[in-house]
């Protein structure tokens, strides 16, 4: 950054990126946004933190009326005029879309006196920057992986929890550095449950996004389908009692599937 270089922050789930973002934000005078899009309203936020008297100022109302192009061409001058530079945080950019990713790039092209710092969630981010509208932006970024933490690590910041939740007992602090894997939100969620006298949840089964497989379910849906045909052709008793069994057997496997993915 001391060189003037956009950064991409990347890692898993709850690493602890946002919230050593945050923090630095908070210390450096950063403005941090926790949205990537729409864009036009993340320009309006960093017109906001320009102008002196915020949204009260005239030339905030004319960058509210204006396009993209537009605002960005009102704020590449004042960034520029002002002398200073500007650091702006991006959270969630793995969600960015073609326009966000082509409005950022302007700006930043506009003016050296801008810094993008923005943060990914492993896996999502691979699909985002490979797509052709999102890479020269992309190219723009240096690319910094965050890790997760190490045991010595893990062991004080949960330290750290067990005092925020005033727990005294602290003999549980190994079992939970050791199920974390790491994981900073793992750990923290762990004390919060053990404040709280609940069940401590393993890292390996929190909560996590994932795509959900339907494909099973369309199959058995096309599959029936094709079958009721059938019952429009005049069918006999015998063949009427089999097409119910079969659909029956499609429903049936329909149902434990759909009871599986809410387990899951």
């Amino acid at each position: 950054m001391s060189e003037g270089n956009h950064l991409l922050l990347r890692g898993e789930h709850g690493i602890g990126k946002t919230h050593m973002v945050k923090k630095l934000a908070q210390e450096n005078g950063w403005l941090y946004l926790p949205i990537c899009k729409p864009p036009k309203q993340v320009l309006l936020k960093i017109a906001e933190s320009i102008f002196t008297n915020g949204k009260s100022d005239p030339r905030y109302k004319t960058c509210k009326s204006g396009t993209l192009i537009e605002i960005v061409d009102i704020l590449s001058g004042l960034i520029e005029s002002s002398g200073k530079k500007i650091i702006v945080a991006l959270d969630e950019i793995h969600g960015a879309t073609g326009i966000s990713c082509s409005t950022y790039h302007l700006l930043m092209r506009a003016t050296d006196n801008i810094l993008f710092i923005t943060i990914a969630t492993e896996p999502y981010i691979e699909k985002t920057v490979t797509r052709p509208e999102n890479k020269r932006f992309f190219w723009e970024l240096n690319d910094i992986e965050v890790f997760s933490l190490d045991d010595k690590e893990s062991t004080e910041l949960a330290e750290e929890f067990f005092d925020k939740y005033k727990i005294d007992d602290k003999s549980h602090i190994n079992r939970i550095v050791r199920n974390s894997n790491g994981n900073p939100l793992a750990i923290e969620n762990s004390v919060r449950l053990l404040a709280r006298g609940e069940p401590e949840i393993k890292n390996d089964k929190m909560a996590k996004d994932g795509a959900i497989n339907l494909f099973p379910l369309v199959l058995m849906f096309l599959v029936s389908l094709v079958a009721l045909r059938y019952l429009f052709r005049g069918m006999q008793d015998y063949e009427m009692a089999s097409l119910s069994s079969f659909v029956g057997l499609m429903s049936m496997f329909a149902v434990r599937y759909l009871g599986k993915l809410k387990k899951s």
